[in-house]
C-alpha cells in the first residue's frame, strides 16, 4: 500500500481508514455525518497520522473531492443506506484513476431474509428482494454502535441483491475482476441467528457447509 492513494467511501469515524494509513497509503475518507468526520479528524490528530477526512453525501462527493485515487474502498453495512446504487457506482468510478481498483466488501444480502423462530430454528422469514425502503420503527433498543441508547427516530434501509450491485458497478464502466463469497462475518451479534467461533468470526451454525455471509468485489477501471 505504500505510496498508493486510497479513498474510503462512507468511512464513519475513520478507524479502518487509518488502518490503511498505517500500511503506508495516502488516505482520504468521507462520510455524511459531521460528528463522525470530526471524530475521525480528532483520532488522526491524536495518533499523529496523516489522513484527510471530508464531510460529504455519497451522491455528491465528486464535487467536494477533486483528486483521483489508485484505490476506492467501502465496507460492511453501507449498501443498506443507499436508495440508488447506479448513481453511487458512477460517483465511485469517477474518482478512480485509469487502471485503478474498486474494492467493496459487504454483508451478504442473504442475511436479510434470515430470521430465528421462537423454537430456535433459523428460517428465511424476510424477503430477499425488496424494491422499497424498509422502515424500522423505534422499539426501545439501540443500534449496534450504541446498544444501550434506544433509537428514537424511524430509520430506513434498502435491500440490494448481489446482481444489482454487480450490474451497477459494471454499468459505471468498471470491469469486474473477482467476486468472492465467505461463510463468515466479522460482526454478527445483531443477527440473533449466528454463532461466534473461537476466532471471533460469526457463522451460520446449523449448516454443515455454511452459507455466504459476506462478499468482496474487485473491479478495475480500464486504462
Amino acid at each position: 500500500m505504500s505510496g498508493r492513494s486510497l479513498l474510503h467511501m462512507q468511512c464513519h469515524f475513520g478507524l479502518t481508514t487509518l488502518s490503511w494509513a498505517r500500511l503506508g497509503a495516502e488516505v482520504t475518507g468521507f462520510d455524511f455525518s459531521p460528528s463522525a468526520v470530526t471524530t475521525a479528524r480528532k483520532i488522526a490528530e491524536e495518533l499523529k497520522m496523516e489522513a484527510r477526512f471530508v464531510e460529504s453525501n455519497v451522491y455528491g462527493f465528486s464535487e467536494c473531492i477533486k483528486d483521483r485515487f489508485d484505490i476506492a474502498f467501502t465496507s460492511y453495512g453501507v449498501f443498506c443506506w443507499l436508495p440508488n446504487l447506479t448513481e453511487w457506482a458512477k460517483e465511485a468510478a469517477g474518482m478512480i484513476k485509469p487502471g485503478g481498483r474498486f474494492h467493496p466488501v459487504e454483508f451478504h444480502p442473504i442475511m436479510q431474509p434470515l430470521k430465528r423462530r421462537e423454537d430456535g430454528a433459523v428460517v428465511t422469514g424476510n424477503p430477499y428482494f425488496n424494491e422499497r425502503a424498509m422502515a424500522y420503527e423505534p422499539d426501545g433498543t439501540g443500534s449496534y454502535a450504541t446498544p444501550h441508547e434506544p433509537i428514537s427516530e424511524t430509520t430506513y434501509e434498502w435491500a440490494h441483491s448481489i446482481g444489482e450491485v454487480v450490474t451497477a458497478i459494471s454499468n459505471a464502466g468498471l470491469n469486474i475482476v473477482r467476486l468472492n463469497e465467505f461463510p463468515f462475518t466479522t460482526q454478527g451479534d445483531f443477527m440473533a441467528c449466528l454463532d461466534e467461533d473461537e476466532h471471533g468470526l460469526w457463522r451460520y451454525a446449523d449448516s454443515k457447509h455454511g452459507i455466504p455471509l459476506t462478499y468482496a468485489i474487485m473491479a478495475r477501471k480500464p486504462c
